[in-house]
């Protein structure tokens, strides 16, 4: 991951930052799920520009079923 992000920093003026975050964000995600018991919770605090991104990518792993707005 390091390397990856050495070879495609993500700054301000990049306008494909979005897609580079979410590259970062998504197998984080895949690894959480499977460390995560199945009764388990992720609270998740995050900014309105990415959250649309994350909450898809957070349905294709967990599933639409899991999501609870609190």
């Amino acid at each position: 991951m390091q390397q990856w992000l050495k070879e495609n920093p993500v700054n301000d003026e990049d306008m494909l930052r979005h897609d580079k975050w979410l590259c970062m964000m998504y197998p984080r995600l895949q690894v959480l799920s499977e460390l995560l018991k199945e009764e388990g919770i992720v609270f998740v605090s995050i900014n309105d520009i990415e959250a649309g991104n994350l909450r898809h990518a957070m349905d294709e792993i967990f599933g639409e079923e899991s999501f609870m707005l609190s």
